[in-house]
């Protein structure tokens, strides 16, 4: 998912411009929306210009795992 935060600029013309507060708000929304992953802020000429959400998706390895429970060493008991 990749939210808004794109000011206008000299060269962004007709760019929604949305207040710090705004962002701020964005940021911590692709925070607290995750329970695993990652949130990358782009900035350019000092300026918050995209936010990229990774979310990351973990299954449980017990109840994959061929094993009855122990760990094999491998995420959610995929082999390769």
């Amino acid at each position: 998912m990749v939210a808004g935060g794109t000011p206008a600029g000299p060269d962004r013309g007709d760019a929604p411009h949305e207040s710090d507060s705004d962002v701020d708000r964005r940021i911590l929304e692709a925070v607290r929306s995750l329970d695993y992953g990652s949130v990358e802020v782009i900035v350019h000429d000092s300026r918050i210009v995209q936010i990229e959400r990774r979310e990351k998706v973990r299954f449980d390895s017990t109840a994959a795992s061929p094993t009855g429970g122990k760990r094999s060493g491998h995420f959610g008991g995929a082999r390769g």
